[in-house]
């Protein structure tokens, strides 16, 4: 596990989330234990709004105290290749209640994770992809 200055496992789940790439780390981590096993970090630079990659999904991580808003949502959506992979963001901070809207027109899966790393859904798909997986 990462500390502040370095990246985190992301076969492991970090014991706390205090940085973009612990962040990160969990999500890959969440996206495994969900079944998609070939989760990957991207890594820090241009990913085109992709933090995380999978073959069946993209994920997008924000760490940071602003809300979510409809522009990062349509990163992540205009990353996604002709293969139709599952969306996912996963945030600290939120989302306006125009970006719940715009995943839910999308298909869009919106989490939210706390300081412990633990996830909440933060819209009515993600609740719905949740409840089948427990």
């Amino acid at each position: 596990m990462g500390d502040n200055d370095e990246p985190a496992d992301p076969d492991e789940k970090p014991a706390q989330v205090t940085n973009w790439w612990q962040a990160e780390a969990n999500a890959a981590h969440w996206m495994k234990q969900w079944g998609y096993s070939d989760s990957r970090v991207t890594g820090g630079g241009a990913d085109q709004g992709v933090d995380v990659r999978s073959t069946a999904a993209l994920a997008q991580v924000k760490h940071q105290v602003e809300s979510v808003e409809c522009a990062d949502l349509q990163r992540i959506f205009a990353a996604r290749s002709q293969g139709g992979q599952q969306l996912m963001v996963f945030t600290d901070a939120g989302y306006v209640p125009a970006a719940v809207v715009y995943a839910d027109m999308a298909a869009m899966l919106l989490f939210r994770y706390d300081l412990d790393g633990d996830l909440y859904a933060a819209n009515p798909a993600a609740a719905r992809f949740l409840a089948i997986r427990k």
